[in-house]
């Protein structure tokens, strides 16, 4: 499996351990065994893996916004896959919201379950924002921004989104 910096891998190590979500940063051509490899960073632990390891997928991350219920902003490198989507938002069905340059998703269910998926205010705002005619429709759950293609597909989040949120969720210092 082919797989380059800057993407998101899966792979199983030499003691059958299956890695999800790694983020390659570098190449290496030779470890300390005389073979190549990898640094990549899981969880926000980076370390070196061989190529020994066996790579079960490869996609290219790109720049996302991540905005949980309590207003939480992460701007992160995401594999833009359905199941990986699926397991930020902590749903079965997505539904996208779109604009010319970028794309949201979120539960497509979330309005069904009105009584324990909270209103994500933030996202709620930042949409408004970003597409007036939805008229104020309520964002429930967690959300996640990818920028968008001209094919449609998920690329780097737009810096104009990045500033909109950052201006929605910036909190001055108190004295």
């Amino acid at each position: 499996m082919h797989y380059e910096v800057g993407h998101v891998v899966t792979f199983r190590t030499v003691n059958d351990e299956t890695v999800t979500d790694a983020y390659v940063v570098a190449r290496v051509d030779q470890l300390w065994d005389g073979k190549p490899g990898f640094v990549a960073t899981v969880n926000g632990n980076t370390r070196t893996w061989g190529l020994d390891s066996e790579i079960l997928t490869a996609v290219p991350a790109a720049l996302a916004i991540i905005i949980g219920v309590d207003g939480e902003m992460i701007i992160r490198d995401v594999a833009p896959e359905i199941d990986t989507v699926r397991t930020l938002i902590g749903c079965e069905w997505l539904e996208e919201i779109a604009g010319p340059d970028w794309q949201a998703y979120v539960d497509e269910e979330a309005g069904l379950k009105a009584a324990t998926v909270a209103v994500n205010q933030t996202a709620t705002q930042l949409i408004a924002a970003l597409k007036p005619e939805l008229g104020g429709q309520l964002i429930r759950g967690t959300v996640v921004f990818f920028g968008k293609t001209r094919g449609g597909g998920e690329c780097n989040v737009p810096y104009r989104v990045i500033a909109a949120a950052d201006r929605l969720t910036f909190k001055p210092f108190d004295d």
